[in-house]
């Protein structure tokens, strides 16, 4: 059995009472934890970013490590991982720029269906296992990164250096809207 307090008794996890039945505790059977409660402690959980995520985290690390001096004394401290993260991001971003630019829309229109039809391949089983369910949703997050980039080629017609999206005012609208 797992034990939780009730709120107010004091409730900031200590042990009131050792096991028994008159205590201020709510009793919460191991029974309820499934697995759909646990998939978003595997998962990446919720509705990606994307590209435009990942040039906005770089836009605002980097106009934060700008200005240093008006960062709190917590990011000041730990400005150099800071200056890692946005190399590690930056990176990232080049690499992107790179699979965008070099490729044009009919190949993420294959590499779209080719995971839509995984997913009918995967779905179409009798039952669905644990590792069917994350390989389920691995697919689901390709394609919606596949579809961010469709939408980014056919708004801008492909990615340019970041630089370029600082200075133009529409994009960075787009990109923080």
């Amino acid at each position: 059995m797992l034990w939780k307090p009730r709120p107010g008794t004091g409730g900031s996890g200590e042990i009131l009472c050792r096991g028994e039945r008159n205590c201020n505790f709510i009793e919460y059977p191991l029974s309820r934890i499934t697995l759909s409660r646990l998939m978003p402690l595997f998962l990446k959980h919720g509705r990606s970013e994307g590209v435009f995520g990942l040039i906005r985290e770089i836009i605002v690390l980097q106009c934060k490590l700008d200005n240093l001096d008006e960062q709190d004394f917590y990011f000041q401290k730990g400005q150099e991982n800071h200056r890692d993260r946005l190399e590690s991001l930056k990176e990232e971003y080049a690499r992107l720029l790179e699979m965008i630019n070099n490729n044009g829309v009919h190949f993420f229109l294959e590499q779209l269906a080719g995971k839509e039809n995984d997913i009918r391949k995967i779905t179409s089983k009798r039952g669905i296992s644990t590792h069917d369910q994350i390989a389920l949703r691995a697919l689901q997050d390709q394609i919606e990164e596949y579809q961010n980039i469709l939408h980014i080629k056919g708004k801008l017609g492909g990615l340019k250096p970041i630089d370029e999206f600082m200075s133009n005012e529409y994009i960075l609208k787009e990109i923080f809207s």
